[in-house]
């Protein structure tokens, strides 16, 4: 990726609502190529309060005022590239990559509220 986000900002890509659903989906169905069609008007009924993504980038700052080192202890940033996180819908700003399309959020460190486990 050629972009690069700076401070204490991070960069998601948030999952999709066909993504979400398709995980709902059974998998004998997923092996026949099934895809749920959700109408444009449930779309917004079935979205929640929260979002889900994808970590594509952590800038530089990020989290460093919440884990100060003590001792001279290194500092561990809690969210690295590839972690899926959860986040209020309304917060940060929606970008598109110019050059591929895709959507991306650009957020603030306290915006994240969870990271999920596997």
């Amino acid at each position: 990726m050629k972009y690069k986000v700076i401070g204490w900002r991070l960069l998601v890509k948030p999952k999709n609502l066909d993504e979400i659903l398709q995980e709902e989906v059974p998998e004998f169905l997923k092996q026949s190529n099934f895809k749920v069609a959700v109408p444009a008007k449930m779309e917004k009924m079935v979205e929640s309060a929260t979002v889900e993504g994808t970590v594509v980038d952590v800038g530089p700052w990020a989290f460093k005022a919440y884990f100060r080192s003590v001792n001279g202890e290194q500092f561990e940033c809690p969210v690295k590239t590839g972690d899926r996180v959860t986040y209020a819908k309304y917060a940060g700003s929606d970008w598109t990559d110019p050059d591929t399309d895709e959507k991306y959020t650009i957020l603030n460190d306290e915006d994240i509220h969870c990271v999920l486990g596997d």
